[in-house]
């Protein structure tokens, strides 16, 4: 049992986003904030309707007094008198911007006093909407209290609320500040919990589901965290291990299929009359759509085809031994490849299963070379160091019923080598980096006076290289040369 691989790449990329544990995190530290400021915010607001109801009661009580005072000192002078004295007590600490206005019925001033406020407060007291219970002044909020005596008279008491709202205002910073604290201790041990019993396993979990993506089937998830984690990588880690049984079954049918297919392949190249043959195959897969063969025919003459099936894996691979035993069956009972490929073009029709091949007859008495070509290049041949480069002679194979093929005889003299091949060595190195005919013309030049296995060999080679080593489709190579 192996643990999960580390996150490389976009992976380790996506993870440093907005990964699982960033948003976990971030809505811990949002909620903790926000209950943290609404606590503060709703604690501050009732201080501050507390301190306010005990500012006006206070200045009620005030108020009653008056009243009392009024009723025995009748004289204005002496009232007055004692409204100033009266005002002149308060403690300026304790309720600063002290104002009394005391009214007749008729809203005549019979006396008034202040400390600390100025003559705008008093008209705008006069000025005052009654009802009203806070009023601003200048850069001031000021409280008001208004009491009616039975004649008629109001006493109307006002005083400033900044000293109320600047111990306030402290203690609003200092329950912020505590309540800070307090939020990014709880931040913490929320992070921390988090990060133990629920990231870190979604972290094993995410880990192994990219291991299981690229068929490591034996990564195992460590069993971690909350229980309901804790259950869930056990079940995934049964997953894994059923997909790790099924693979090994299913790898073991795939060799199995693979031993088959190369079973298909010529056991060494035959001897042919005038002829070297070199070959090299490299399917992408286990099993692969591509294969080449090498045959005698009953004249004597020597056939060679190339074919490559639609798509790679079990089902081309099983369609490769059909289009085999179809060939040399049609070539055997044919005049010439094209008659072969319109028979086995009318069986494939059917099954709507396309292949492209070249298939060519060898005439070691005449040394010429008789191909068609089914969607197929029809190879790349060089006479006396020339390149020349074989077109196709008509459409795939499993397309159109009534498709014909034309036949090209080409004569080769001494020296001249021909390579015919699959479409994955001309697509190596696809989509930024592809081979392409003229690459492959490039190489076979450059190599032209190589042996011919060491050509080939060397051919697959530079296709590996070009392809990172990860040959995306089947790779078939098949060479002949014409001896003195």
């Amino acid at each position: 049992m192996t643990s999960a691989a580390p996150e490389t790449g976009s992976d380790s990329r996506a993870a440093r986003g907005l990964s699982l544990r960033l948003r976990l995190i971030g809505m811990v530290v949002l909620a903790v904030l926000a209950g943290a400021a609404v606590g503060v915010y709703v604690d501050h607001r009732r201080e501050h309707r507390v301190h306010l109801e005990s500012v006006f009661a206070s200045l009620q009580e005030q108020a009653r007094t008056l009243q009392v005072a009024r009723r025995r000192i009748t004289e204005r002078d002496a009232f007055a008198d004692y409204v100033d004295e009266f005002c002149a007590q308060m403690n300026a600490l304790v309720s600063p911007g002290h104002h009394i206005l005391v009214l007749d019925a008729s809203g005549q001033v019979l006396a008034h006093s202040r400390r600390h406020s100025g003559a705008e407060v008093e008209r705008a007291l006069l000025q005052a909407d009654p009802a009203a219970r806070i009023l601003r002044v200048g850069d001031h909020d000021l409280v008001q209290v208004r009491v009616r005596d039975q004649d008629g008279a109001a006493f109307i008491l006002a005083q400033y609320l900044d000293h109320m709202q600047a111990i306030l205002r402290a203690q609003l910073l200092s329950r912020a500040l505590t309540a800070g604290g307090l939020a990014l201790v709880l931040i913490g041990l929320l992070s921390a919990g988090l990060s133990v019993w629920v990231l870190r396993p979604i972290g094993h979990l995410h880990r192994a589901a990219r291991a299981w993506e690229q068929r490591r089937f034996a990564v195992r998830a460590p069993p971690e965290g909350a229980p309901d984690l804790r259950a869930l990588a056990l079940r995934f880690n049964a997953m894994a291990e059923a997909m790790e049984a099924h693979e090994r079954a299913r790898t073991a049918e795939l060799e199995r299929a693979r031993a088959i297919q190369a079973g298909l392949l010529p056991r060494g190249l035959p001897q042919a009359p005038g002829l070297q043959f070199a070959a090299a195959y490299r399917p992408a897969a286990h099993v692969a759509g591509d294969l080449y063969d090498v045959f005698r025919l009953p004249s004597g003459r020597t056939a060679v085809a190339v074919f490559d099936v639609a798509g790679h894996g079990i089902s081309a691979a099983l369609l490769t031994g059909f289009v085999k035993m179809g060939l040399h069956w049609r070539l055997t009972e044919s005049p010439g490849p094209a008659r072969a490929l319109e028979a086995l073009n009318a069986d494939l029709v059917a099954g709507r299963r396309f292949v492209t091949a070249c298939v060519g007859v060898w005439d070691a008495d005449g040394r010429t070379w008789t191909y068609a070509s089914a969607g197929h290049p029809g190879g790349m041949l060089f006479r006396n160091s020339a390149a020349e480069r074989l077109s196709s002679t008509g459409p795939p194979l499993g397309v159109v019923e009534t498709a014909v093929w034309d036949e090209r005889t080409v004569s080769l003299g001494p020296g001249a080598r021909l390579f015919l091949y699959t479409d994955g060595i001309l697509d190596a190195g696809a989509p930024a980096n592809v081979l392409g005919e003229e690459g492959l013309e490039r190489l076979l030049t450059d190599d032209a006076s190589g042996d011919l296995p060491g050509q080939v060999r060397r051919i697959l080679e530079a296709v590996a290289v070009r392809s990172a080593g990860s040959i995306q489709d089947d790779a078939t190579i098949l060479a002949m040369q014409v001896m003195a």
